[in-house]
């Protein structure tokens, strides 16, 4: 005769065969379903769902490691080699979704000119009507601007373009996923996957002897501009950046600063002790031109350039 007990663990037995029997065939047609049904289904959907191809998915454990660990693939050198940099002293002193593609702009020499009348004339200028970048280009004009090859990573109004140029820029070539013509001469435009394709070739990559990047990395892999939900896209932007930028180049960058991590979804980040040592991972931080960071939790009104030097490329020591 069995006892009470007995009877009650072959009874759970049961239930839990049977319960693993249906649930089997059941998480098979949940799992081939076209949207998900629970937010962490959803999730897991959208992570890995492409936007027309050209944004990065989330990491996950078939990526290589230049996505997931951030890793270069290609040399930021010439032959391989590994050249001596001179970094600058330290001065320390100092919920929406997109449902649709933003409409093609038009840069034309008319509408460039416009901005370049408002850095001869000192104005408060740009997307948050600033005036740090006045600093960056009278400071560094000599080292990061004037004949030399600038980058601008992720813009809607080409208010930084327009101020490399009047500060003598040789190039300026703007990525940026939206779709842009420009006739301006020395101003050039490309989409990512375009630009991507051709750093892949040793015989037509291009590398920069400064980056620009204006209130742009924050929003990286929140899903607000229809990129796929990604929690590093900011890092693997900042790493990508240093495949493209000369070693010891420049990273001028402009992200809201603060004493406080605060994610504020899916608006944007807002870094602190937390995550901004991990951003800066692969940089030698100058100095920070303009106000530091805010003190009140989630205000992101302080977003002062930060001059950064890559380091990737450069001989240790």
């Amino acid at each position: 005769m069995m006892n009470n007990n007995q009877i009650v663990l072959i009874t759970v037995v049961i239930i839990m065969t049977t319960l693993a029997l249906f649930q089997r065939p059941m998480f098979k047609l949940l799992r081939n379903r076209r949207i998900e049904s629970s937010l962490i289904d959803i999730y897991a959907h959208s992570r890995l769902l492409p936007v027309h191809g050209l944004v990065d998915p989330a990491c996950s454990r078939t990526k290589n490691v230049y996505v997931c660990a951030g890793i270069c693939p290609w040399s930021n050198t010439q032959n391989n080699e590994r050249i001596s940099c001179s970094f600058l002293p330290l001065d320390s002193s100092q919920q929406e979704f997109r449902t649709s593609d933003t409409w093609p702009a038009n840069w034309t020499v008319e509408f460039i000119e416009k901005y370049r009348k408002q850095v001869r004339a000192r104005e408060s200028y740009g997307s948050y009507s600033s005036k740090d970048i006045y600093p960056a280009l009278d400071k560094y004009a000599s080292v990061a601007i004037v004949n030399k090859a600038c980058a601008v990573i992720g813009t809607e109004n080409p208010w930084i373009e327009a101020a490399l140029l009047e500060y003598n820029a040789s190039s300026v070539t703007t990525i940026e996923y939206a779709t842009i013509y420009s006739n301006t001469p020395r101003l050039y435009t490309i989409k990512p996957m375009d630009f991507a394709r051709k750093q892949s070739n040793r015989k037509q990559r291009q590398l920069f002897d400064s980056v620009w990047s204006y209130s742009s990395i924050e929003h990286d892999g929140l899903g607000r501009y229809r990129d796929p939900l990604n929690p590093y896209g900011d890092f693997q932007t900042m790493i990508k950046i240093t495949c493209i930028l000369k070693p010891g180049g420049l990273l001028f960058l402009s992200v809201p600063l603060n004493t406080q991590d605060f994610i504020q979804f899916n608006l944007h980040r807002i870094y602190g002790p937390i995550r901004l040592p991990l951003l800066y991972r692969h940089f030698h931080v100058v100095e920070v031109l303009g106000l530091g960071m805010q003190k009140n939790y989630g205000d992101f009104t302080s977003q002062p350039f930060v001059v950064l030097q890559n380091k990737i490329g450069c001989k240790k020591g």
